[in-house]
């Protein structure tokens, strides 16, 4: 029985060794197999992008702000917010089935309120809308082709002006 006992303990002490020894490695630094095109990389183009990269991070902050300031609108459950050049998608979830005029011109004030650059201001109640525009809207967190995004953001456009 004491064979066994100390039998364990070796094979669990062996185990211990190889998986501390295992885990432990350096961190590995970027090897010199980018792509060339990758090094290539102006400075000038470097700061574009990063200009860029800003202009859509502050977008997506002035959208976020709106889409919570339309939460706060009595009757409004849910919203979501993409601001598209001088345009601004807006998708509701509602406590009701309809929205009142009212409602409506209180979301256009806030959103219009929240970015002073947008001129028109299309809002949808359609559930699967407001879940593209979700989706859109996380696609822009996550940095994602802008090309991609473009084309769902014209689907979206063309959907709410066909539905009016």
């Amino acid at each position: 029985m004491k064979k066994i006992a100390r039998m364990i303990h070796i094979i669990f002490a062996v185990l211990l060794i190889v998986l501390s020894l295992s885990s432990c490695q350096a961190p590995r630094k970027p090897g010199t197999d980018m792509n060339t095109e990758d090094r290539n990389i102006t400075e000038q183009e470097k700061t574009q992008q990063e200009k860029g990269i800003t202009e859509v991070n502050q977008e997506i902050i002035k959208s976020e702000a709106a889409a919570d300031s339309l939460v706060d609108l009595r009757g409004v459950d849910d919203a979501t917010v993409v601001f598209w050049g001088d345009k601004a998608l807006v998708g509701v979830v509602l406590a009701e089935e309809t929205m009142a005029g009212e409602l409506r011109n209180e979301i256009i004030n806030r959103v219009r309120n929240s970015n002073p650059t947008i001129s028109n201001v299309d809002i949808t109640t359609e559930r699967s809308l407001f879940i593209k525009l979700d989706d859109v809207q996380q696609s822009l967190i996550r940095g994602e082709n802008i090309n991609n995004i473009s084309k769902n953001v014209e689907d979206i456009l063309n959907r709410i002006n066909n539905s009016k």
